[in-house]
């Protein structure tokens, strides 16, 4: 059975699921994860640098997935997996942000002793927070450059952090309609492809061309590194100096001209002032329109509940992940043959599903044709909801595809689950009959590949 790798914790039964879904198997499995995986230390170390995982067949993007009605062009698998991707590498950058020492700096945030819980969690959100406002301004400003006839596609790979907003926004079909519609970001579709190419599935590293760094920075005017920027923010005199300090990060506001400001461009004892970043920042900031920042701030900030859920299940490293990837995209296109069918009442979607649903919306003007087509009327996202309706919705959609399809739509999402199924599907293509053994190969694969994972975290600690 093909192997993958996986995370290093124990697996343990979800709260939120009711124990009677939770079977032995599953359960078993988890036991399993936690003894000896027997493997020599020193394959397992090789493995973990082993740059293959996931498995590079899965990103065939001419491997185009045609739905079965043959109404729509729904996402790819490739599509699907590099979002996955994607989320990490966005998990990853915030995790680096919140760790930042140079950043908390740049911030003005110091204690004489240690931060207390409440202090540290302000700081982490502050830091992060701005982060996102300085990504939308210089999202806003990117998006200025593309030109007219794009054809859809963009040549040259964005930095992470403009991706970021841009996802953002595509995740919200009725801003960009409202904002965008006339301009060409309405018609490009997110790059997968740069963006597989660009991300280091090792480390979560997004790495952009020379090419790509060149073509931002003569565009925009401003560095193509958001993050190593922050670092590097001017923010320090000598003590005592009665100089203008520098500007610091929190000194920035949508649509306000920054407070403070050097006298001259060598009006500090830093080497970073010289440059044009805090004049350019400056300028950019006073330029944006508030109310547009502030709502996709919002909706930044909105969808890192989503990247948190898929950073826990990590489906990425998951010993399935095909054949998560493509029950999920069954399963989405009955929950567009839900929604038409039942056109009166909102449709909650499970993870799963949601992945998929927010891959399809990322190529914007196709998912607007898809819909219609499928559904027969366009489908607004609104990552606005109460989780109240959105708990009552969702007891309302499960019982409701129980109904047409005959099928439960709640799932597990573990690893161990997912293995099972895989495992289940292809022997009933294959005519296995031994359970057991079938059952058993499931929960060393995903024994082994928590193993693996392990070992390339450990890799990644300095």
């Amino acid at each position: 059975m093909n192997r993958l790798r996986s995370r290093s914790e124990a697996h343990q039964r979800p709260p939120e699921l009711p124990f009677d879904t939770y079977s032995d198997v599953h359960l078993a499995a988890g036991k399993a994860a936690q003894r000896p995986h027997h493997q020599n230390p020193a394959e397992l170390k090789k493995k973990a640098l082993d740059r293959s995982i996931p498995s590079p067949t899965l990103f065939n993007f001419g491997d185009k997935a045609a739905a079965a009605n043959q109404q729509w062009t729904p996402p790819s698998v490739a599509e699907c997996a590099t979002h996955l991707v994607f989320l990490e590498a966005l998990h990853n950058v915030r995790a680096q942000v919140l760790a930042s020492t140079p950043i908390s700096c740049a911030m003005g945030y110091s204690s004489t002793s240690k931060p207390d819980k409440d202090t540290l969690t302000a700081w982490h959100h502050g830091k992060w927070k701005k982060y996102v406002e300085f990504a939308i301004v210089r999202f806003l400003s990117w998006r200025e450059t593309v030109p007219r006839g794009a054809h859809g596609k963009v040549v040259h790979c964005p930095p992470l952090d403009v991706l970021m907003v841009w996802q953002a926004l595509l995740l919200n079909p009725s801003m960009l309609n409202r904002y965008f519609r006339e301009e060409p970001i309405a018609d490009l579709k997110f790059p997968w492809e740069l963006i597989q190419s660009a991300v280091d599935t090792h480390t979560w590293e997004l790495s952009l061309s020379p090419a790509d760094r060149t073509k931002f920075e003569e565009d925009t005017g401003m560095a193509p590194h958001l993050l190593i920027q922050f670092e590097e923010w001017p923010v320090r005199l000598r003590p005592g100096s009665k100089k203008n300090i520098l500007v610091g990060l929190s000194d920035f506001e949508f649509g306000r001209a920054t407070a403070r400001a050097p006298q001259t461009e060598h009006d500090a004892d830093s080497e970073k002032v010289g440059d044009r970043t805090i004049p350019i920042y400056a300028q950019k900031f006073l330029d944006v329109r508030p109310q547009l920042a502030n709502q996709l701030r919002e909706a930044v900030l909105r969808q890192f509940k989503f990247v948190e859920k898929m950073h826990d299940l990590l489906w990425i490293r998951s010993p399935a992940l095909e054949g998560t990837l493509r029950r999920a995209m069954a399963r989405y296109d009955r929950f567009c043959e839900l929604m038409r069918r039942v056109p009166d009442l909102m449709m909650v979607p499970t993870l799963d599903i949601d992945l998929v649903w927010h891959t399809h919306q990322c190529a914007a003007s196709q998912y607007g044709r898809d819909k219609e087509s499928r559904v027969g009327r366009f489908i607004n996202h609104d990552d606005t909801v109460a989780s109240m309706a959105l708990e009552n919705g969702f007891e309302r959609t499960a019982d409701l595809y129980h109904k047409h399809f005959g099928k439960e739509y709640r799932i597990c999402g573990c690893w161990e689950c997912e293995a099972l199924e895989s495992a289940m599907e292809q022997a009933v293509k294959t005519g296995e009959t031994d359970i057991q053994g079938i059952t058993a190969d499931a929960r060393e694969s995903v024994t082994y590949y928590r193993a693996v994972e392990s070992e390339r975290l450990k890799s990644l600690i300095k």
